[in-house]
């Protein structure tokens, strides 16, 4: 893949939101991550939040605008939320919108949509569902991918889903005591870090540790850690205290 001087991405970041805006025409666009901050270099990916109200199921508006943005020469992740998950989302720490609300640019927005599309919030049901849909599922996603890199023999790339995985599901245990997760993918960094909010994480040290340096070298080596780490996921996932 042939990279862009990052001088250029604020011309075709243009160009995609016009492209987003002409043909789904969100409520709002939302610009956030490293394009935003202003600290992206040519290799970062650019990443909007859509907000849509079109009746159809968000997973099926954002294949279509990823489609529709397929001939831009940049990486790009869009993730679709409708008025109402967002005004509820963008108000709990974790969830993927918080800091696009707080840090993102605002690229388009209709007059009034949050007035008109205003509902009430519970907290914590809201942060039960972003725990469920962006910790919990994300963390169990990265697992199935690492058995299937397991099955192919790609072992580092099986360490690395599982490295993944557990991030995913510390970083869940500050989402579930109300305050925003460290970005930080390091497997010891937030082992220590989720270890000050839920002392019982502190039972998985070894199994953390392991992960953080582990270079496994054979399909028995692999599988052993992948069985830890499942372990190890499934117990923080059960810290999370999910309803239902």
């Amino acid at each position: 893949m042939t990279y862009l001087s990052a001088e250029d991405h604020p011309e075709i970041i243009d160009d995609m939101a016009r492209a987003i805006v002409g043909g789904f025409a969100p409520k709002a666009l939302i610009l956030f991550g490293s394009q935003a901050r202003g600290d992206a270099d040519e290799f970062s990916d650019v990443d909007f939040v859509a907000v849509v109200d079109s009746g159809q199921p968000s997973d099926d508006v954002q294949r279509d605008i990823l489609r529709a943005l397929s001939r831009f020469p940049l990486d790009v992740h869009v993730f679709v939320r409708t008025p109402e998950e967002y005004l509820r989302q963008s108000r709990i720490p974790g969830a993927m919108v918080y800091p696009a609300e707080r840090e993102g640019k605002f690229l388009h927005e209709w007059p009034g949509w949050r007035e008109r599309s205003a509902v009430d919030t519970d907290a914590e049901r809201d942060r039960q569902v972003v725990l469920r849909n962006e910790y919990c599922t994300s963390a169990l996603d990265y697992l199935e991918e690492a058995e299937k890199r397991l099955g192919s023999e790609s072992w580092l790339a099986c360490r690395d889903r599982c490295r993944y995985a557990v991030v995913k599901a510390l970083q869940g245990l500050h989402v579930r005591a109300g305050t925003h997760p460290p970005r930080d993918i390091d497997v010891a960094f937030q082992f220590r870090a989720a270890r000050t909010l839920t002392p019982e994480v502190a039972d998985w040290r070894e199994t953390a540790m392991d992960l953080h340096l582990a270079v496994p070298e054979s399909l028995e080596s692999a599988a052993g850690l992948l069985k830890r780490t499942t372990a190890m996921v499934q117990a923080i996932i059960e810290l999370y205290a999910l309803e239902g």
